[in-house]
């Protein structure tokens, strides 16, 4: 199953402005104006264009009057997929800007600890595309997420490719959010349901660049699958080196959200076939 990050931002718009227009009453939007907080990783092309292609969305509406007759007024910025920079974001958009609503992040390391801050400051927030478990279990009541919890895609895929393919399974993931939770959920469920251990883990930076060493020692255990969790760079990366190291393609690859993103195929190229 792949996650569509342009699906999810596309599916919370309607959800965004229903939002803002419960939350814009006169005592919040005193001066006629609903503001909107995006904070997104846009350091590649693909999240620019995710986040332009929200902004432009909400403030469309501007043109048939807007939402009760108050503008909307989107302010853009980019986490880069860092916890720090994701807070101060957010800090800026609740203390500077005196958003309405907060829309974000791209990157679940980042959107949890966001959501403490919007649950502190009680700030609406929609999630858009983190799907580590934990951001909706904090027991936020101001947090809402549109895309589908990690937990789930690991049940799914590790239920199906036991049934088709096999247990033996190698684990490679980076330190970002969804990517552990993706993998800490996918061995939980093996233990769970068929006690199966992993064949092998490994956890490396999100920033590494090679992870031969790992897949030359995954390549000698002889795996069945191979579980990759990542931001799409680190994917395409894994993915890419995979191959070059002379794992197999009928070992079957699968990995976290994130692979559903079209940078992924474009980096990795044949790779992904598998």
């Amino acid at each position: 199953m792949l996650y569509d990050h342009k699906g999810s931002i596309l599916a919370l718009l309607p959800a965004a402005a229903v939002a803002v227009g419960l939350i814009a009453t006169p005592t919040q939007a005193q001066d006629g104006v609903i503001r909107v907080g995006i904070t997104l990783r846009m350091v590649v092309e693909n999240g620019l264009k995710y986040g332009q292609m929200a902004k432009d969305e909400l403030e469309a509406v501007n043109a048939t009057g807007g939402i009760n007759g108050k503008k909307v007024e989107v302010i853009l910025l980019d986490d880069e997929c860092k916890p720090d920079k994701g807070i101060a974001n957010v800090n800026r958009f609740i203390h500077q800007h005196r958003v309405h609503l907060v829309l974000g992040s791209t990157c679940s390391s980042v959107s949890l600890p966001m959501v403490d801050v919007t649950a502190k400051e009680e700030v609406p927030q929609i999630v858009p595309h983190s799907t580590n478990a934990n951001v909706t279990k904090k027991g936020s009541a101001w947090v809402f997420r549109t895309s589908v919890s990690e937990r789930f895609y690991a049940a799914i895929h590790a239920k199906y490719l036991s049934e088709n393919v096999g247990k033996k399974v190698a684990y490679l993931y980076t330190t970002d959010g969804a990517a552990i939770g993706f993998a800490k959920d996918y061995m939980a469920y093996m233990r769970k349901t068929y006690q199966a251990e992993p064949l092998y883990e490994a956890q490396m930076q999100e920033t590494d660049l090679d992870f031969r060493s790992h897949l030359l020692k995954i390549k000698s255990l002889n795996p069945e699958v191979l579980a990759i969790g990542g931001q799409l760079d680190a994917i395409a990366r894994i993915t890419q080196q995979a191959l070059e190291v002379g794992i197999p393609t009928r070992v079957r690859r699968v990995a976290a959200s994130a692979a559903s993103n079209a940078p992924v195929p474009e980096l990795a190229g044949d790779a992904v076939v598998g």
